[in-house]
């Protein structure tokens, strides 16, 4: 039964929360029929060793001259930007950037490479970016101010020819539940349907992903529909190397960080599970443990998370919340800590994992997929459950000597970002896929729901 059948008994939201339970139901044993050669594809195109016919690379950067903080995806956005710009140098293709004006997509340049304050070195040009046939249009973040026109303008670009290739970061404001602002989660929703209209290809920024929306498209977004066309499915790995870049031997900070210090670093969202994390820690804590609690990182909504942490006996002593810091104070703090934390139950990738990494900093994380696949299995893993098993975790690593806590430093999947942009461009330039998905022409209302008199609300 779809939504467009039983609109009047269930709301949006309704539809949303139903159908991220038939996602979360079907996607553990959900299979994808992949091609076994994209993986030497992928291999290849990060080593350089791939061809491809140059063509004019449109890069959407709308996000970035709105963004005050880098955000994980602001990070992507900005470094991929920099990337094809610098790759461009030596290879000769057009690269052109573009920002949306809430009218149409007009030029900007890179003025400056290096710049990490807003507007990112970013400067308009002022004219507009007329499309044409073979341009390889990329949009790396989902535009939600305005939302209308700028796919209105996207079909434009569409319609003069240029191919659409859109970035799928993750999908967890509408196969979460976890998610509890749901004016974002309605928002994205409604730009994920109109990008199964109208993008020319899917590129996922990990493998996880990629199979995330396989199943959510056919458990949820076609089902009950005639499929009318198959929409190409790729995905690449995300550039570890900001931070390395980023370091400076006299940055100070204002946060205490050692050996004796946990850095669980990202937004303090719900689905990062860092009061799960917490009160793991309060437990050890409780138990004689000396280890801190650094948690790196702005709140969203109305900063309830901040507040509750903030309101506990240890914030001061061995809970900090330095909220948002710089590239060069986070390359310093994961420089002298005693590991990263990942707790979160759901991530598109990761970059703090890989970031850390890169600058030798051993890895604790969930034991989940994606965690698996950012680290290459290469962190200490605990079980994926409640704050008695994160608990547990920590606790057998604290049993260990530092020299056994050091052999938890993944290496072999860090790739920089100019070997993310290659493989992201070689993708594009070569219309290569792992898979492909049947969408059809209503997708952008439907969600496979349960009848109501099925007893499923």
């Amino acid at each position: 039964m779809t939504f467009e059948v039983e609109s009047a008994e269930y709301s949006l939201m309704d539809c949303i929360h139903l159908t991220s339970a038939n996602f979360q139901a079907a996607r553990p044993g959900f299979q994808v029929d992949e091609r076994p050669d994209f993986p030497e594809f992928l291999d290849k195109a990060r080593n350089g060793a791939v061809s491809y016919p140059l063509r004019r690379l449109i890069v959407d950067i709308s996000s970035l001259l709105r963004s005050w903080n880098l955000t994980g995806v602001g990070r992507v956005e900005l470094e991929l930007a920099r990337q094809f710009v610098a790759m461009a140098e030596t290879t000769g293709d057009a690269v052109v950037l573009t920002g949306f004006n809430g009218r149409f997509f007009q030029e900007y340049a890179m003025a400056d490479m290096e710049m990490m304050a807003p507007t990112y070195g970013l400067k308009s040009t002022g004219a507009p970016v007329n499309f044409g046939p073979g341009d390889q249009f990329l949009l790396i973040e989902m535009h939600f101010a305005e939302m209308e026109k700028f796919f209105t303008a996207i079909y434009q670009a569409r319609r003069a020819g240029a191919v659409i290739t859109y970035m799928i970061h993750d999908l967890i404001p509408i196969s979460n539940t976890l998610m509890v602002d749901e004016s974002f989660t309605r928002g994205f929703f409604i730009g994920w349907s109109q990008i199964l209209r109208f993008a020319d290809r899917l590129v996922t920024v990990s493998r996880k992903v990629s199979r995330d929306v396989a199943c959510y498209v056919a458990e949820t977004s076609m089902a009950g529909l005639v499929p009318t066309r198959p929409l190409p499915v790729a995905y690449f790995a995300l550039g570890c190397d900001v931070l390395q870049r980023s370091r400076k031997a006299d940055v100070s900070l204002a946060h205490p960080v050692d050996r004796n210090t946990l850095v669980a670093a990202g937004t303090l969202m719900r689905h990062k599970r860092i009061t799960e994390l917490v009160t793991a820690m309060g437990t050890l804590w409780a138990e004689g443990c000396e280890m801190q609690l650094l948690l790196p990182g702005g709140d969203v909504g109305k900063g309830n998370a901040r507040a509750y942490l903030s309101s506990l006996p240890a914030f001061g002593s061995k809970l900090f919340l330095p909220g948002y810091v710089s590239d060069a104070e986070m390359a310093e703090t994961m420089s002298r800590c005693g590991a990263l934390v990942c707790a979160s139950s759901d991530e598109g990738f990761g970059l703090p994992l890989v970031e850390a990494a890169s600058l030798g900093c051993p890895i604790i994380a969930r034991d989940i997929e994606i965690f698996r696949e950012t680290s290459g299995g290469e962190a200490f893993f605990f079980e994926n459950g409640d704050a008695g098993k994160i608990a547990e975790g920590l606790r057998n690593w604290f049993a260990l000597s530092r020299r056994q806590q050091l052999k938890f430093v993944p290496g072999k999947t860090l790739v920089t970002w100019r070997q993310s942009a290659e493989m992201l461009k070689a993708i594009m330039f070569n219309g290569a896929a792992s898979f492909s998905v049947e969408v059809g022409l209503k997708a952008t209302v439907n969600l496979a729901v349960p009848c109501r008199t099925a007893g499923a609300v």
